[in-house]
């Protein structure tokens, strides 16, 4: 539970809530070689190996050969799931 650290004026009671955005992941830094599972559509979960590892305006893509498919993806980092 985040603490928080308030003070009295009057009536009003100000909070102010100190931690971490809980919402945003750990950030995973990735290297060529690794070996990773990606959601590649409507929740098809395959391992995949990242051959390359792009830095773009949009965050980090990942160029991956997914393993027992003739396909090579691109993916966003967020299709990452372990």
């Amino acid at each position: 539970m985040p603490r928080t650290f308030g003070s009295r004026c009057g009536s009003l009671q100000l909070l102010r809530v100190s931690g971490k955005n809980l919402h945003k992941k750990p950030k995973r830094d990735f290297k060529v070689g690794d070996k990773v599972r990606v959601n590649l559509q409507h929740g098809k979960i395959e391992d995949a190996v990242v051959r390359a590892v792009i830095h773009d305006d949009d965050g980090i893509k990942l160029q991956a050969d997914v393993v027992g498919l003739d396909l090579t993806a691109l993916i966003d980092t967020r299709q990452v799931v372990e």
